[in-house]
């Protein structure tokens, strides 16, 4: 979402360590969703197929999350500043990329 690249600068920029900016993230992160589904659900804007669809998802979820907890032991601090900051720049150029050519 718009308010994840934000976040992600602001909490990189204070120079969190990688398990307090992980926990802090993935905190703010699901408050926000669990928000989102509720007003979603009382707004009637939760439909039999996206239901469907996110079930599906469920498995590649439980996958993606072993594989990141997996790959968590080779990032040390250095690297984890690495692919923040590379992943910013990533999310940056696809948002311009967006914008220029929508």
């Amino acid at each position: 979402g718009t308010n994840g690249p934000p976040l992600v600068f602001l909490f990189q920029a204070r120079q969190m360590p990688q398990e307090i900016f992980r926990a802090t993230i993935s905190r703010v992160f699901i408050l926000s969703n669990i928000v989102t589904v509720i007003i979603f659900a009382f707004a009637g804007k939760i439909t039999q197929d996206a239901i469907v669809a996110a079930l599906i998802s469920l498995p590649v979820l439980v996958i993606a999350i072993a594989a990141g907890f997996w790959t968590r032991q080779f990032v040390n601090q250095q690297r984890f500043r690495i692919l923040v900051l590379t992943l910013l720049i990533i999310s940056g150029l696809s948002t311009i990329v967006s914008a220029v050519f929508s």
